[in-house]
This record gives structure tokens, sequence and C-alpha cells, in this order.
């Protein structure tokens, strides 16, 4: 008569089986732990109740100790808690909740796996630091665009008013050790995605790898298992200065044992990574930067998730619509959620062309993949969470100069074009691939061409070409053995520029009213530079962030925000997330990103809680060009993404009306849903 016990892994419960009998592996969430001999089940909700069902189903007899039935119990009474709004006995908000808040608060509180899919600017920050206050002996970490990490420090102490002390893990390599090492100090560690992908866990530096190396070069002997056991041991230490000195001994004669034995002594004397500091909740902002299951960022996510009992996502949004931006989100939260791996996965909900398994041509089974998705997460919009003064989207058309329409469809016609015709340059552009012309024939529609000047088929005749097609290695890539670094471009402006000229009227006509403040999203540095000495030129103060910004952001926000005289705001689309610019009530798009999530996120950051006025988006297009199709694609791409996470249900649909007397259900033929959806291909077309 197996017997069922609790435990705690990590700060997760879970049910326990000492059997090796496969039939518990039939029990949903169960997994074998082949050391302990034994199986181990999820405990928490979603997941306890259907596993303890399916335990009794596979084994009838099976009995549970006090504490499993106790944990059981709370499993049971989840739903009542969830409608009551549970809080902890005496817990006070520091700063008044939105209604939303209050119910997002009481849900995390029940599931310690979850994901706030809340619009930007509905408040999802104040959740969690409310939640991180209902565990105050608990410390939390953050994870989140670089560009948001001083602002989480900031909501600490807005919203914890002095209750919890914040950190945020900045600055140069030593000084993000100095305060990994005395993370104790604190309740809240706030770090960026790249901080958590070089500091997450151990890792070897270049420089020490190539020492080793040079030292096997010049015939000091060293197996692989020795380089293994060397590299094991040596990238417990997080100073790239120690891990070069302690391989330099080695080279000069330090046995291997005797190297890995001091580097495992010197980084028990302090933490030395971010899995070393002590966290029981961990935090994924902006969680659709982990999209990529094979990048390094979101494998160091992933691992340090793995550390937490209670993780938590949070984004606006989460897919950018592809089911594929999902995967590892999930995995971040439970591996439970999407059990298959990542092969099975893609077989399940991507439609491949016949001719090309790597190209996508559509996705399948999304109602499969929502149902997932709602077991752990809630969508809030902000029509459901806030009431905002309207927002209108206007889209101005720029009509393009004859030398630009000459030039656009040279490049769609030939793919080459000689830059002298049009610039004083004598260079030819050739276009090697149709996601290089889309890029080349937007920059055409803003007023300039970029000249990369690489290498025509610098990979035809390359003897790793084989080897490179297979690992997905790129010409002028860090990972590329022949070019790792591509030339510098070439900056073509055109003599006339439309674009321009609509945005100077554009400017002219708000700017009229003194009180009135502007945001303007480029796309590439040049576009911020024409943008910039426009500006200058008509004497506008304004601010500028872009990529190479760096931790200035913060002042520029606030600067924007605070100063009456400063009236725009020229940041780069990708830079757009997580800040609230509500100084705003215009916004300009002089170039639109293919990003659903740029620009979702940018669009949103003067339309959040604390906006009172009517805010007008004007998208500057160039009708009949890529500009037009940009907007086609964004909306196809919020079409998959509501389908993947929105709460479906035909009582609350707008079109209930129209399927009901058909009886036209979830998902079928006729629903505004789709199970399978085929992409768009963007295609260049010759423009009259």
């Amino acid at each position: 008569m197996p017997l069922v016990s609790l435990e705690h892994i990590n700060g997760t419960p879970v049910f326990t089986i000492p059997s090796p009998h496969p039939d518990f592996g039939r029990v949903h969430g169960s997994s074998f732990d082949k050391a302990g001999q034994r199986w181990i089940v999820l405990a928490y909700p979603p997941f306890g109740l259907l596993a303890v069902a399916d335990l009794k189903r596979v084994c009838p007899t099976a009995t549970f100790t006090p504490e499993a039935l106790a944990q059981t119990s709370l499993l049971e009474a989840v739903p009542q808690r969830l409608a009551e709004r549970t809080l902890p006995e005496g817990f006070v908000f520091a700063t008044k909740p939105f209604d939303h808040q209050v119910e997002a608060l009481s849900t995390i509180l029940q599931f310690p796996r979850f994901a706030l899919y809340f619009d930007a600017g509905t408040g999802k920050t104040k959740v969690l630091i409310d939640l991180k206050r209902c565990f105050p002996g608990k410390r939390m970490l953050v994870i989140t665009p670089k560009v948001t990490v001083q602002n989480w420090v900031r909501e600490v102490e807005t919203h914890a008013k002095g209750e919890l002390k914040a950190i945020a893990v900045m600055g140069t390599p030593e000084q993000k050790l100095s305060i990994i090492s005395r993370y104790k100090a604190w309740d809240v560690l706030v770090c960026s995605y790249g901080t958590a992908r070089s500091l997450g866990y151990p890792r070897l530096y270049p420089a020490t790898l190539k020492a080793f190396k040079a030292a096997q070069a010049a015939g000091v002997p060293l197996s692989n298992s020795g380089l293994e056991t060397l590299v094991r041991g040596v990238r417990f230490l997080s100073d790239p200065e120690r891990q070069f000195e302690l391989a330099l001994a080695w080279a000069l004669g330090m046995p291997i044992a005797q190297v890995c034995r001091y580097a495992e002594q010197e980084s028990k004397l302090s933490p030395q990574w971010l899995k070393d500091v002590d966290y029981e909740i961990i935090v994924a902002d902006e969680s659709h930067n982990l999209n990529n299951i094979s990048s390094q960022q979101t494998k160091a996510s992933l691992a340090l998730s793995k550390q937490a009992g209670r993780r938590y996502l949070m984004s606006g949004t989460p897919t950018l619509g592809d089911p594929r931006h999902l995967y590892p989100q999930m995995k971040f939260l439970s591996p439970a959620i999407i059990p298959e791996d990542w092969l099975k996965f893609s077989d399940m909900f991507l439609v491949r062309a016949i001719w090309n398994k790597r190209i996508v041509t559509g996705y399948k089974n999304l109602g499969i993949l929502n149902e997932r998705v709602q077991r752990v997460a809630i969508r809030k919009t902000k029509d459901e969470c806030l009431t905002l003064p309207p927002r209108s989207v206007i889209d101005v058309p720029v009509i393009l100069s004859a030398e630009q329409k000459k030039l656009y469809n040279t490049l769609v016609e030939s793919l080459e074009v000689n830059l002298e015709e049009f610039f004083s340059e004598q260079s030819t552009l050739s276009v090697q691939n149709a996601a290089v012309l889309l890029n080349k024939l937007a920059q055409v529609t803003s007023g300039f061409v970029l000249d990369s000047r690489k290498e025509k088929g610098i990979c035809d005749t390359c003897t790793h070409l084989a080897k490179c097609v297979d690992a997905n290695i790129l010409p002028y890539t860090p990972r590329c053995s022949v070019v790792q670094k591509p030339p510098e471009s070439f900056l073509n402006v055109l003599k006339e520029n439309p674009k321009l000229d609509v945005l100077s009227d554009l400017l002219d006509t708000i700017l009229a009213n003194d009180t009135s403040k502007i945001i303007i999203w480029g796309l590439y540095h040049a576009e911020l530079d024409m943008i910039s000495e426009l500006l200058d030129t008509k004497k506008v103060p304004h601010v500028r962030v872009d990529g190479s910004t760096g931790g200035n952001v913060q002042a520029r926000m606030d600067e924007f925000n605070t100063v009456p005289t400063c009236k725009v705001y020229l940041g780069q689309v990708a830079t757009g997330v997580g800040i609230t610019l509500n100084a705003a009530t215009y916004m300009i798009y002089y170039a639109l990103p293919w990003s659903l999530g740029h620009y979702l996120q940018s669009i949103d950051r003067n339309y959040r809680a604390g906006q009172t006025q009517k805010t007008i988006v004007y998208r500057l297009v160039a009708d009949g060009t890529v500009d037009s199709f940009k907007i086609v694609a964004l909306n196809e791409k919020k079409d998959v993404a509501a389908t993947l996470t929105n709460k479906i249900a035909c009582i609350t649909c707008d079109r209930q009306t129209v399927c009901l007397p058909k009886g036209i259900e979830v998902f079928d033929a006729g629903c505004k849903y789709k199970r399978n959806v085929t992409r768009t291909i963007a295609t260049a077309e010759v423009i009259q």
C-alpha cells in the first residue's frame, strides 16, 4: 500500500510516492526520481487536484500522510479563496489598488506559478511588489529589460513605502559582482536579462579558455577529460582576472586537482553568481524577451527559475503573434504546462512548408495551446482595467519623391542598384535575400539607404558552408569562422525626404500649442539623427533615447515628464518598453517596426494609468510600399496573439448573436478565433 507524502523541493510542494511502479507515470505532472526510486508529483494549483484524482484512479489503495491530506484540503479550498479574493490576515495595501490588481494578487497568492498578461500601463509591477510584501521572509529576484531596471527600484519605493529594500544590479561587472556578494542586505534584487545571461550561472570567460588552448598549443599536456575538469572547476569563480590567474597557475605546473580545489574554496567565501543568491520568488518582467528557447538569455533565465518555488511572468505582449514564443515562457513556470519537448511542440503547433521544413507557413491547434495557457495566466486589457480617455490612430500618407520611387523600384526589380545614380558614392548595393530587401525598401521610404558594404557571396566558396547551414551560422556574426564583424556601414541620404517634410509640418501644427508634448519613434539611428537635426533647427528642446543610451534612460524620461520646456521624446522604438511618458498627448511613428512586441509596447507609453487627456497617434505611411504592408503584418500578428492568450468564451464575445443561431462553437469554421492560421508572406512590389 503506497504512502503518499508531502515534501518541499526548492520551496515547491510536491507529493512523493516511494515506489518505482511505472503506473504512477500516468499521474498528471509526475516524474520519476531514479536516485530515490520514487515518483514526484506536483502538489500546487492548478495541477495538484488533477494529480490527486489520478493517484486515486491509478492506485485506489494509496494512503496519504496527514501533511499530504492537509495539502489536498488547501487545493480543494482554492476556488473559494479565489471567489472571496482572500488575502493574508492583517495585510494592508501601502498604495491604493485598482480592482483588477486585488484580483490578480489574490490569484497569484494561490498559484505559485502564474503569468500576468496585462496590457502595458495596467499596474502589473505593483501586484508583484504587494506579493513580496505578503512574504516578508522571502527574497525576490526580478529579471527585466535594461531600460526598466531602475524603474523597478523606484516602483518598490513607491508601493512598499520603505517596507522593502530593493537594489538594481547595474554598473560595471565588478560593481554587479559586489552587489551579488552582498545580496542579503536587500529584499528585492533587480537585474537585466543581459546580466542574467552573463552573471546568472558559472561560465568560462573567453580569456581563460584562450589561456588553456594556448598552453595546449605550447605543449602542456591536457586531455579532453582534463580540460573538462579544469573548466568545471575554474568557472566557479565569477572574477575573470582570478579565472585567468588559475589558468596561468595550471599552465606553470599546478596540478588540475589543486586548481579546482582553490577555485571551489574561494567560491564559497562569497556568492559568485546570481544562482548563489538565496531567493524564493522570481519574476520575468516583459517575459516576451524569453521568446527563443535556444538563446543564452533564455537558457540562463530558465536555469535561474528552477531555484524558486514561486515563479511569475509579466507581459502585455507575450506571444508577438507566434505560438513558439510561449514555449520557453511556460517552461519558465513549469514543465508540466507544456510537457512536450521542442520537436514535439513544433510538430503539434506549427505548419511547415512542403518544399522546406525550416520555413513556417502557419500555425495549428491553437485552441489546445490557449487552453493550457489559461490554466496559469490571466489576460487583462486596458478596457477591462482602466477608464482612459479616447485614443485616435491616424495614418498620414506620404508621397515619395520621383528619386525615391526610382530607387525603390530598381531594388525591387533587380535586387541591385548602382548608388552613383542617386548619391555621390561610387558603389553597388546588392540585396542578398528578401528580409534585407524589405529593410532596404523601408529605409528608402524614410529618406536614406545604409550601405553595409558586406562582401557579396562571401559564403559561396567557403569550406565551412555545410556546417554553417546546419548550425544556422551567419557571416559577420561572432559564430562565423571567417569574419566576425561587419564592415562599417556608409549612410547615403536622399536629396528629398517627403516623410521628414510631413513630420516637420506635423511638429509645427502640434507645437503651436505651448502645452503639447510629443513622442516620436524611429527604427534606425540614421532616422533619429535626421529627426534630431530637424528639432535642433526648429529650436525644439528634446531628449533622445536609443540602444546606446544605457543607464541614462530614467533621467531622460524624468526630464521629458517634468520639465515643461522639454517638448519631444525622441526614441528608438525597441526602447519603448516599461516606461511611462504620460506627459505626451501626441505620438508619431516616423517608421513602423516589424515586431508586434515593439509596436504594442511603444504605442502604450503615454496611454497608461494616470493619463487624463485624449491622445493621438500619427503613423507616417508611404502608400503602396512596405510601410503599408507593415500595418497588415502587425494586425495579423495581433489576431494570432489574441487567439493564444485571450480567455475565449462565447458568452462574452461580440459575435455571439451571429454564431448562436448557426450553432457555431469556439474554433469552429465561422468563429472569429482560428484553430489554424496561415502566415502572410511579405513581398516587395513595384510602386507607381
